[in-house]
C-alpha cells in the first residue's frame, strides 16, 4: 500500500491501529526506521517518488485465463518498470517470474519495459534482462 515515501508513516499507523503490528520487538518506530533506511537507495527513491502512475498487486489475466500479479508496476507513459520484492535468497526462478511479467506488459503495449528484483532484507537490487 506504500505508493510514495510519504505513505510510510500513515500505512504503519493504520497497521498498528488494525492490529497488524502488535509485536513489542517490531514496533512501528523500528519498522519505520528500517523502511526509511531501505528507501535511501536512489533507485528505490525514484520508484516511490510521485512521478509514476503506480499499480501495486494488480492482476494481469492472459487470454488463456492465467493470472499474474506483479508486486509493483510503475509507468510515466514513456517507460514502465516492474519491481518484484523478495525477502529470501536469490533464486533463478525469480528472474523467470519477472521476465514473464515483462513479456506480458510488452504484449499489453506498455512502453520501454524494464524489470527489477529487489531483495529487500539484503538491500540488493538486480536488473532483469
Amino acid at each position: 500500500t506504500i505508493r510514495t515515501t510519504a505513505d510510510i508513516e500513515p500505512v504503519l499507523q493504520r497497521m498498528e491501529f488494525d492490529g497488524t503490528l502488535y509485536d513489542k520487538e517490531i514496533t512501528k518506530e523500528k519498522l519505520a526506521a528500517s523502511l526509511k533506511a531501505k528507501f535511501n537507495d536512489t533507485q528505490v527513491q525514484d520508484w516511490f517518488s510521485g512521478r509514476w502512475k503506480v499499480y501495486n498487486e494488480r492482476c494481469i489475466i492472459t487470454k488463456e485465463g492465467y493470472e499474474y500479479r506483479p508486486d509493483r508496476v510503475v509507468t510515466d507513459g514513456n517507460e514502465t518498470i516492474v519491481i518484484d520484492f523478495k525477502f529470501g535468497n536469490k533464486e533463478e526462478k525469480h528472474k523467470k517470474q519477472v521476465r514473464e511479467y515483462m513479456a506480458l506488459l510488452k504484449e499489453m503495449g506498455m512502453p520501454d519495459v524494464q524489470g527489477f528484483l529487489w531483495y529487500v532484507t539484503t538491500e540488493q537490487i538486480e536488473k532483469v534482462c
